[in-house]
């Protein structure tokens, strides 16, 4: 499923050994589905996640698996509302967007962060 954009935001580099990232804020304790589409190739994925009490929405990057995210793929990201793929706009910072951008690369000779919070490119 193809999901074009209106509003899409660059955002900064992910490292891929993330253990998760979170994307952005939607409203808290609620259910989304969220489709990452990687732009080079149009492999198609999502999770269902729940956010938090405070709204932010925590991804695994251990799904499909760790090689998905390769170094160098960006994957356009979008949020539903689960069964309706509904558009949810993600906040991020203090812009709301219909899609995000996030490139992924390869993290050498640092130490590995659990969480990775996602920020927008200047």
């Amino acid at each position: 499923m193809y999901m074009s954009c209106t509003t899409c935001k660059d955002m900064n580099p992910v490292p891929n050994c993330s253990e998760n990232i979170v994307i952005g804020t939607v409203t808290a304790n609620t259910d989304y589905w969220v489709f990452f589409t990687n732009i080079a190739t149009g492999l198609q994925f999502y999770h269902e996640v729940t956010s938090d009490a405070n709204g932010q929405l925590t991804i695994p990057l251990s799904y499909p698996s760790k090689d998905a995210y390769m170094d160098g793929y960006i994957y356009t990201v979008v949020v539903t509302e689960p069964n309706t793929y509904d558009r949810v706009s993600i906040t991020v910072g203090f812009n709301q967007y219909d899609c995000i951008n996030i490139p992924f690369y390869n993290l050498y000779g640092q130490a590995l962060k659990e969480t990775v919070t996602v920020t927008a490119a200047e």
